[in-house]
């Protein structure tokens, strides 16, 4: 895997992963100051490119621009980047910026319920379309509130990709749950703005958190695996005919089955991790 700042230079990688708000990528083969170097220039991280050997760019990388120093472990150097908090932002009181977001929820809201009482009225559905609008505006709201699972017994409550791109909506909180085509996503950090041009897929893997559990995750009713989706470790994965336990690897047995039931976002498929977060459990014939 390669890394490419904004001033061309690129750098082999092992990992370049977002773990508890930051972003975190390991180095083998230089110092501390040398990393330290690499990415001590905020305007270089503005937009960071990931790519794979063949340098074909798979992944794109914005605002991790605040160099947080670097974890040593051997020949491997973990370097540290995080989001600085947006300037106007700074300016808010707390209480302002809830009064902000309270203030354009009523207006989406507003705009909900025309919409969904122009359409209640066309229909003829013979009910208080007024009433109906409203109940279904909030229950769009709450929906936010429920667990993956949940969400997919719930799909069409949540607004589309091309609804949210339209207005310019930014998702304050990571976890924003959204609907693009019959899948549905949700923001991977926060203050997500969308835009047209940055649609769920390859690219976009550090916006986006694919969901997927209509699957039980055991090997006889695999989850199908996708780039960029939260896997939980102890499930198995189902890529191209395999079967993947998601286990992690290089640490005693014992210890990586204490881990089962965590989750981790990751941004390769599971053949591209085997030995890192995935062991082959069957081959499909």
């Amino acid at each position: 895997m390669k890394l490419k700042l904004l001033n061309e230079e690129v750098h082999e990688i092992e990992r370049a992963e977002v773990v508890d708000g930051r972003l975190e990528v390991d180095i083998k083969g230089k110092t501390a100051e040398e990393v330290q170097q690499i990415f001590s220039q905020p305007s270089n991280l503005d937009t960071i490119e990931l790519l794979t050997d063949a340098k074909d760019v798979f992944s794109i990388l914005t605002g991790w621009t605040k160099y947080g120093g670097v974890m040593l472990n051997g020949d491997l150097k973990t370097a540290i980047l995080t989001q600085p908090a947006d300037k106007t932002e700074k300016r808010l009181t707390s209480a302002e910026a809830d009064a902000e977001q309270a203030r354009k929820i009523a207006e989406e809201q507003a705009d909900d319920i025309a919409e969904i009482k122009k359409l209640a009225e066309e229909g003829g559905m013979g009910v208080d379309a007024e009433l109906f609008a409203a109940t279904t505006a909030v229950a769009r709201v709450s929906a936010q509130g429920l667990t993956d699972a949940q969400a997919l017994e719930a799909k069409v409550l949540y607004p589309t990709f091309e609804e949210l791109a339209k207005k310019n909506y930014i998702a304050k909180k990571k976890g924003y749950i959204f609907r693009d085509g019959e899948d549905l996503w949700k923001t991977a950090q926060d203050n997500v703005k969308f835009e047209e041009q940055y649609k769920p897929g390859t690219g976009t893997e550090s916006l986006y958190t694919h969901i997927d559990e209509a699957h039980a995750g055991t090997i006889e009713d695999p989850i199908p695996a996708k780039v960029n989706m939260e896997y939980e470790y102890g499930k198995y994965y189902s890529e191209d005919g395999t079967i993947y336990l998601c286990k992690r690897g290089g640490i005693p047995d014992d210890q990586a089955e204490e881990m089962y039931g965590e989750k981790e976002t990751l941004q390769y498929l599971p053949s591209a991790l085997v030995g890192q977060y995935f062991i082959v459990a069957k081959t499909v014939e």
